[in-house]
């Protein structure tokens, strides 16, 4: 577990401008870009999202993460791979933000894919899936991402899904200090995909 700092941008078309920015300035790539996909996890009152779109402390998201290395579609519950995937738990409390991740073990999918309990928000289940291909770059001791292809899709029927043209950039540190990107002259904004993700399938705002 360790708190970081988590800055967001909504860069529409910029992707590649963005990255020879990176690249020009002492960035470097990490290791290729590679395709996301998580599967989200809510209350019957999808309380998660309506903390995280009130800005509620402390709160939580919780995700499986699974990484594609191939690029090839593997949506679905049942059909994502049984290797290499992620339990995630987002938190962000009073002190900072930090995540806490667990390999997870082939034999507990089905059974999460089902329903949990969280000391917190009660009985989980599985609400949205997203997928987006994403690029990592070092700059500046901090870590940067550039989200792509970004897709929607409802946990209990991935038939229904949306696409989101937004391109998001988004810079990572483990310091407490505001990243200084200021050559950058696009402004920072909230983002949460999961979020984003239950207002385009569900029709969701804010209460």
């Amino acid at each position: 577990m360790s708190f970081r700092t988590e800055d967001k941008y909504i860069i529409y078309d910029h992707t590649q401008d963005i990255i020879h920015y990176l690249l020009g300035n002492g960035g470097k790539f990490l290791f290729p870009a590679r395709k996301i996909i998580s599967i989200y996890f809510d209350n019957e009152n999808l309380e998660m999202f309506y903390d995280s779109e009130e800005g509620v402390v402390p709160r939580k998201k919780v995700r499986i993460r699974y990484y594609n290395n191939q690029n090839e579609n593997s949506l679905g519950l049942c059909k994502i791979d049984k290797k290499n995937l992620k339990f995630e738990t987002k938190i962000n409390s009073a002190e900072g933000k930090f995540k806490i991740e667990k390999n997870l073990k082939n034999n507990k999918l089905d059974e999460l894919k089902k329903c949990f309990y969280d000391d917190q928000y009660e009985l989980l289940k599985p609400v949205l899936i997203t997928e987006y291909k994403r690029y990592y770059l070092s700059f500046k001791n901090s870590r940067a991402t550039v989200d792509s292809d970004i897709k929607y899709y409802n946990a209990k029927n991935p038939k229904i899904f949306k696409r989101d043209e937004r391109k998001i950039f988004e810079m990572k540190s483990n310091k407490l200090y505001n990243l200084d990107i200021d050559t950058i002259s696009i402004p920072k904004t909230r983002f949460s995909k999961y979020c984003e993700g239950c207002k385009y399938i569900f029709n969701l705002c804010p209460t």
